[in-house]
Order: structure tokens, then C-alpha cells, then sequence
């Protein structure tokens, strides 16, 4: 929607990658980068089908064209240990609401220090002003204090807070572990049941996402009369399954049960 937007407002030209049985590689990116390019933008984890990129390529793919990269890492953060140095991020946003485990009202945002003058806002506000000169003359901070402009949501904040300590005391990398084995074991059994899988096989992300292909109505109906909560997309054709830290193997299996009614 954003992109579409820049496109229609600001006469971007806009360049999407499609993927390939559910997947996006470096070179399928390539073929779409070129001199001309201003941001390579792509989601750390698809919020389609849980797939994971590989982010190092795509960064480097981006910058040797003078391009900046971007992702959005709503699906990623919590999930698994992000180094956005190592992955050659330059900007991120992320909400808290997934795998962070917080509420909604707050974005954490990262800009690539070496960035922060070519980044520039496109809104102002009264919390960001470093110095005023007088006759509604200002200077907004040259760091990172640049992007709050505005009043904090401080609630939000603190519940995110304690959600960061019980995550770090929990380890995102045993999250990780424990929760893409869950994954792939759901994968594997809703292969075997006939289901056509957007999921790439190797995929490492705890996101599993189907075709319903006929069904819907009865995957519905047996899902919710048995408690079991996923994310109904693309108008009801596709099912997505996303098992957290708090889920078992044991529910991984009832949920196959449950498909069988619907397969």
C-alpha cells in the first residue's frame, strides 16, 4: 500500500519481485536493481508464508548500486536472533505485537548511524526540536531523537520493556529452535495429508502457511470449534500457521489431527 502510494504521489517507479514456489533469491532481486535504484526494501520474514531471506546478498546487492536497504522485521524480531549489522541493514521497523510480545502503539524503528543525515523526516513536531532561535525558528535533533517528534505511548512502552526481559531470560536463539522444528514438523505432516504448501521446505522461520484449495468453510468451522487460532488469508484460500515459544509438539500433532476433516 505504502509503495503503491509513492508511486501515484511522488512518480516513483516501482519494481515488485515475484517469487518462485514461494521463495525470492538475490538473483530474482537482480534482475530488478539497477543504478537508478533508491531502496531495496524487502520483509526479513513474509508475512505470506513465513519464508526467511537471506538478507547478506540483498544487501549487498542494494549497496553496490548506492541503494539503501530496508526491511520490515514485524515477523522476525522475537522469532529469531537479528543482527542487523551482520545482515547489512540500514533501516528497520518492526511492531511489538508478534514474537516481541508486546501491544500495539509502538514501532521500533533502526537507522544505520552512518544514515541518520541522508534519512530524512517527513514530519514535525514539538519533542524532536534540540534548539530554538526564536520567531518559530527551530533545529530538530541531528541523531536518532530526530524521529520522536511526538508524545510517547509510555504504557506500551513499558509493557514492551517487560516483554524484552522475559524474551532475553527465555533466549531467542532456544525460541528459534524450539519453535522452526514445530514448524517443520507441521509441514511435513500437512505435506502428508495432501495439503499444497506455500512454505518452502528449508524454510527457518515458525510460519507455515497452506492452500486451501476446497474446504474452507469446514477448516473454519473445525478450527473454531476446537479452540484452535490461525490466520485466514488471500479471502480465506490460504491458512496460516505460526506456533510460538508457548506451543508443544503436542499441539502441533492435534492441529494435523484436526486437518485431516478438512485435507
Amino acid at each position: 500500500m505504502l509503495y503503491r502510494h509513492l508511486e501515484a504521489t511522488r512518480r516513483i517507479a516501482l519494481r515488485i519481485v515475484k517469487h518462485r514456489d514461494g521463495r525470492v533469491t538475490s538473483d530474482d532481486f537482480a534482475r530488478a536493481v539497477d543504478d537508478r535504484t533508491r531502496l531495496v526494501s524487502v520483509a526479513w520474514v513474509s508475512h505470506q508464508n513465513g519464508f526467511r531471506h537471506d538478507m547478506r546478498p540483498l544487501a549487498d546487492l542494494a549497496h553496490a548500486r548506492g541503494a539503501v536497504f530496508y526491511t520490515d522485521a514485524v515477523q522476525a524480531l522475537g522469532m529469531f536472533p537479528a543482527d542487523v549489522r551482520a545482515a547489512g541493514v540500514d533501516c528497520l521497523t518492526s511492531g511489538t505485537y508478534k514474537w516481541l510480545l508486546g501491544g500495539f502503539g509502538v514501532a521500533p524503528f533502526f537507522v544505520r548511524r552512518e544514515l541518520l543525515d541522508r534519512i530524512r523526516v517527513d514530519r514535525l513536531g514539538a519533542l524532536h526540536v534540540e534548539k530554538e532561535h526564536g520567531d518559530h525558528r527551530y533545529e530538530i535533533y541531528r541523531t536518532a531523537r530526530k524521529f520522536e517528534y511526538a508524545t510517547l505511548p509510555f504504557a506500551e512502552i513499558y509493557q514492551l520493556g517487560t516483554a524484552l526481559a522475559y524474551l532475553e531470560r527465555v533466549g531467542v536463539d532456544r525460541i528459534e529452535r524450539h519453535t522452526v522444528a514445530l514448524a517443520r514438523e507441521l509441514r511435513e505432516g500437512l505435506t502428508r495429508l495432501g495439503f499444497r504448501v506455500f512454505t518452502p521446505p528449508d524454510n527457518n522461520s515458525s510460519i507455515v502457511s497452506v492452500h486451501l484449495d476446497r474446504n474452507e468453510a469446514r477448516a473454519r468451522q473445525v478450527l473454531d470449534n476446537n479452540g484452535v487460532q490461525v490466520s485466514f488469508r488471500e479471502k480465506g484460500s490460504q491458512i496460516r500457521v505460526s506456533p510460538a515459544l508457548f506451543n508443544t509438539r503436542l499441539e502441533i500433532r492435534r492441529f494435523l489431527d484436526l486437518a485431516k476433516s478438512f485435507a
